[in-house]
């Protein structure tokens, strides 16, 4: 006590504290790697005993750092000394429940989420629907109508939809529909084929009901769809509404509108568009920059296509994740284009994720929560919305919240 051991322990221990707490909170906003944290934790646990041996061992005086043995503890300078300590922990005591106070109730504000129960769900899988066209190099178009498919059912109330992740895992397999169905978690499956032949497309689509217990399985709706491809949109809608009917859920929402899949364009912009978003779901050094030029051409040919603005946005994020570019080109590129592809049109929720990444990255973290949550209201079952979340709430203090979006993403996409 009289050598100050204890204050310099106490003192030492708040500052550590407010040290790893800030550390964890603006590391990985700076993009710093993982064991970054860890070290600077491991450094200051090592540093405690130190600072209590040398508190132990040595004395600031006026002359400097005397040891302690040198020093007569009745002098007035070493009471002044314990006295500076005193008041030094009073005001880190003071900082450190400021910071608290402000974490705890001011950044992070964001109510945890009620599970919902899945016994009332309908659920369904879409799987890749088959290339009949003869061209493997077609495939990218027979995988968008079935990912299109996904996101517009994925908004309807009442359904759960398995993400594109997990359904597309089994494409090119021999599992059988009641297999797919168990390991997916799902009582319904929806599947088919494209063949694209000049100007002509024809979608044969089906729905099946599965008993995952008897691993039987039912056809429950099936129909064909000879369209020009100028259509192709209308058909989207026209299956969605089938499947929708067949399942007994609604198709409309409150508003009683239609659901919107996706803006529409010309066949050719929607094709390359389609063919960039395959690139980015199977990312690479080579596919990135391609997905990359694709966006960009989708754009000098329609400006008001929204969704290229968004898709070209996440290229950004993830080149820059990559070290492709170098992430402050990467953030600023992403700002204004999540930015105009939402002054087109504000539904869509990868443009308010890739908004608040954008946001996050460059230091505005108000705004990031705000489109954080914009985005989980649009499409709360959106797997790559959910997965943000869990990111989000693993590097916050309150870890309880990830994991009720961690139970959900795994609900949405079980081979995550």
């Amino acid at each position: 006590k009289r050598r100050n051991v204890f204050r310099v322990g106490v003192a030492y221990a708040i500052v550590a504290w407010l040290l790893i707490e800030i550390t964890a909170t603006t590391f990985p906003i700076l993009k710093l790697p993982d064991w970054s944290v860890t070290l600077v934790t491991a450094l200051v646990l090592i540093g405690f005993p130190l600072a209590l041996i040398v508190a132990w061992a040595f004395e600031l005086t006026p002359e400097g750092i005397k040891r302690e043995t040198d020093v007569d503890s009745t002098e007035p300078v070493t009471r002044k000394a314990r006295s500076k300590l005193d008041f030094a922990i009073i005001g880190l005591l003071a900082l450190a429940v400021v910071y608290f106070a402000v974490d705890k109730f001011v950044l992070q504000t964001d109510p945890i989420p009620a599970a919902e129960p899945t016994t009332q769900v309908k659920s369904i899988a879409v799987l890749p629907f088959a290339n009949m066209s003869g061209d493997p190099e077609q495939e990218f178009f027979s995988d968008g109508i079935s990912e299109e498919l996904l996101n517009v059912l994925a908004k309807v109330k009442g359904l759960r939809v398995t993400s594109r992740t997990s359904a597309f895992a089994f494409k090119g397999t021999n599992t059988s529909i009641p297999e797919i169905a168990e390991i997916l978690g799902v009582d319904h499956v929806l599947e088919g084929s494209v063949r694209m032949a000049g100007d002509r497309v024809r979608i044969t689509a089906q729905l099946i009901e599965v008993d995952t217990d008897s691993h039987l399985d039912s056809h429950l709706w099936s129909e064909s769809y000879d369209r020009d491809l100028s259509d192709i949109f209308a058909v989207q809608d026209e299956i969605a509404a089938k499947v929708g009917e067949a399942l007994k859920v609604a198709l409309l929402g409150a508003d009683s509108k239609p659901i919107w899949t996706s803006s529409e364009t010309s066949i050719d912009v929607y094709s390359d568009y389609l063919l960039a978003r395959q690139k980015l779901a199977n990312p690479n050094y080579e596919t990135l920059p391609a997905a990359k030029r694709l966006l960009k051409s989708v754009i000098e040919r329609d400006p008001e296509y929204a969704p290229a603005y968004a898709e070209l946005a996440n290229a950004y994020e993830i080149m820059g994740g990559w070290g492709m570019i170098p992430t402050s080109e990467a953030w600023s590129q992403m700002l204004p284009l999540a930015e105009k592809a939402l002054s087109l049109d504000d539904r869509l929720a990868d443009g308010w994720l890739l908004l608040s990444i954008a946001r996050w990255k460059t230091g505005d973290l108000k705004g990031a929560r705000a489109a954080r949550e914009r985005a989980l209201e649009l499409d709360p079952r959106n797997p790559l919305v959910l997965r943000h979340m869990v990111e989000h709430w693993s590097l916050s203090h309150e870890p309880e919240r990830g994991l009720v979006y961690a139970d959900e993403l795994l609900r949405v996409d079980p081979l995550s």
